[in-house]
This record gives structure tokens, C-alpha cells and sequence, in this order.
């Protein structure tokens, strides 16, 4: 098993849990298919979820290749500017786990999905913001299969385990997209760094050489001023107003700083959910980062 995979050959004798996995993942894009199908033919009606109400339920009656449940209670209007038409994109485009599963995966994320739909159907410009999924649904409404849709198992870690899969297995475009995602993580990463270098050099407390000459003689003023630095991440340490060389960073997230290890320790129960995900985050970078790497041929 192994990422950007057809596997045709899977036994359910030889390995029945990967064969049983195979089932699910045919189950799954079966299902996220047809609502996208029918998403792309119009095959569905919106109806109020009440009178008076500003949520929407989308009923499927009208689409019978495939018997589709319901969708109640979205939040559905047409994105009124580019911002706001891509605010839904990046949640789709900025997160690799959408990506990797391609449009098949974003089918579940019901508001922003349908949300970008809408825009496809009733915008001036009929565009979902990803030019990909412009395609796509294109295609699927002048007819096609399920040949023009990218599997939304064969770029993960498992591969596509469906033998009967008749999803598309692009692996030059997998890879070409994991590589352009790795590009924009790295770009950001730099400046980030950028960034830090400069305030690192450039303390905070420098713009106050052309604030105090203004302020007079207000020494209270003066004194607030000066102390607008670095504080301890501990909300109930008391010790004040710190500089950055005085803090020590969170041994694990590397981020939250604090004065003394009895403000680390009396903060973490609030900090720890937090520091989790910071972490995570950074383990996802770097590992995007290893498997990106020219030298490393990826998992």
C-alpha cells in the first residue's frame, strides 16, 4: 500500500483490513460523487429550512441516478465580493488534507462547498474560484463520468484501495500539486523568518525615540510607553513587564514565552490545548517539508 496507488489486486484473503478499507472508500466516493454530479447538472432544489428563515435545505428529488439524502439547515448566498469568494477558496486550497482528496473530499464540507456552487451557477463570472473544479464541473455537465474526477483516496497515505476504482489516477498531477502547496508553505515559512529577523533587530521599543519627544513631560505617559515590551504568556504572573531575553519559550511549542518555570507550569493547563495544536502544525510542516525535498523520494 502507498500513496499515489491504484491498488487492483487487493485480496481480501491477503489482506482483508486493507480490502475492508477498499469497500469504504468506494462506498464514500460513490456517495460524495453523485452529490457532486447532481451539484453540477442542478439537479436539486433549494427550499427555506422555514419561513422567514435565511437557512436553506436542498433536496435531491430531482436527481435520480442515485438516491441522495437531504441537506438541511446551510447557510447559502451568493459571495459579494473576491474576498469573500475566496475566503471559502483557501479553506479548500490552503489545507493540504482538501487538496490531496481533491473536489471528491470538499464535497463534505457542506456550506463552503455549496456556497462555491452557488457562485458556479449564478455569478456574473460562473466560476467556483478553482479553476480545476471549473473544469470538472464542466465536464460532468456536458455528460461525463467519473473518469474526469480525481480519486479522492489515490493521493493519500493508503492509496486507492478500490479495485473497481473508475476515479482518475493522475500521479504527475498529484505530485506536480504537492510540490506547488510545498512551494507556498516554504515562501510563507521565509517570511515568516523575514519578519522575525527584522523585529528581532528592530525592537519594538525603538519607535518610541520619535513618539516621546512629542509627548512632553508627562512622565506617566513616558514610563507606560517604555514598558510596552515582551510580557510573560502566564495571565496571572504579577512580576510585570519583561524583555524578550528574559522569556524562555515553551519547550514544545517553542512559541508562548514565560519568565520563570513556575509561569510555564501554572499556565500550561490553559496553554495545552493550544501548544497541541501549535505543534501539530509544525510537525505538518516539516514533514511536508522532508517529503518535498529533492533528496527524499516521499512515503
Amino acid at each position: 500500500m502507498g500513496r499515489y496507488k491504484h491498488h487492483a489486486n487487493v485480496s481480501p484473503r491477503q489482506y482483508p483490513a486493507a480490502y475492508q478499507q477498499g469497500l469504504q472508500q468506494a462506498a464514500d466516493s460513490l456517495q460524495a460523487y453523485h452529490y457532486l454530479r447532481a451539484a453540477a447538472t442542478q439537479a436539486y432544489d433549494e427550499v427555506p429550512y422555514s419561513e422567514g428563515s435565511s437557512r436553506t435545505n436542498f433536496s435531491f428529488d430531482k436527481y435520480t441516478d442515485h438516491p441522495l439524502e437531504p441537506l438541511v439547515y446551510l447557510k447559502i448566498h451568493l459571495p459579494s465580493t473576491p474576498d469573500e469568494l475566496e475566503f471559502y477558496v483557501n479553506g479548500f486550497r490552503g489545507v493540504w488534507e482538501n487538496r490531496e482528496g481533491g473536489i471528491l473530499c470538499c464535497v463534505a464540507d457542506e456550506r463552503p462547498f455549496w456556497n462555491l456552487i452557488s457562485n458556479y451557477h449564478h455569478a456574473p463570472d460562473n466560476t467556483t474560484g478553482i479553476a480545476s473544479w471549473d473544469a470538472i464541473l464542466d465536464q460532468l455537465k456536458a455528460g461525463a463520468g467519473p473518469e474526469v474526477v480525481p480519486c479522492m483516496f489515490f493521493a493519500r497515505e493508503s492509496g486507492c484501495l478500490d479495485p473497481r476504482c473508475l476515479f482518475r489516477h493522475d500521479k504527475q498531477a498529484c505530485v506536480q500539486d504537492l510540490q506547488y502547496f510545498l512551494n507556498q508553505q516554504r515562501a510563507a515559512t521565509e517570511e515568516h523568518a523575514r519578519r522575525v529577523a527584522f523585529h528581532r533587530s528592530h525592537p519594538a521599543v525603538h519607535p518610541l525615540r520619535v513618539i516621546l519627544p512629542y509627548i512632553g513631560g508627562d512622565a506617566g505617559i513616558r514610563r507606560d510607553l517604555t514598558r510596552m515590551q515582551q510580557y510573560c504568556n502566564n495571565l496571572e504572573c504579577l512580576a510585570g513587564q519583561w524583555t524578550p531575553s528574559q522569556l524562555d519559550p515553551c519547550p514544545y511549542c517553542n512559541i508562548s514565552r514565560y519568565c520563570t518555570r513556575d509561569c510555564q507550569l501554572a499556565d500550561w493547563s490553559r496553554h495545552r490545548e493550544m501548544c497541541h495544536l501549535l505543534q501539530s502544525m509544525a510537525n505538518q510542516i516539516k514533514y511536508y517539508d522532508i517529503i518535498g525535498h529533492p533528496s527524499v523520494s516521499g512515503p
